[in-house]
């Protein structure tokens, strides 16, 4: 991940989750006049690999921004 500024979201949830998290940090994001400027990073940290337990699933969302 390249230096800089970050807006980030961190979800109970799966990558199928994600949408409607990117609609509310997209939202954050214009509502403190923020720019997205790079490609979103998308983290699973607690999946399948860890939990069969799909309610268990944390999600990781990072989007490059201009203040």
């Amino acid at each position: 991940m390249a230096a800089g500024s970050y807006a980030q979201r961190i979800f109970h949830g799966t990558h199928l989750d994600a949408p409607m998290q990117y609609r509310q940090l997209l939202a954050d994001c214009r509502a403190r006049g923020w720019h997205v400027a790079g490609t979103a990073i998308e983290t699973a940290l607690i999946d399948y690999g860890i939990t069969d337990q799909v309610a268990q699933s944390v999600t990781q969302i990072q989007l490059p921004i201009k203040t």
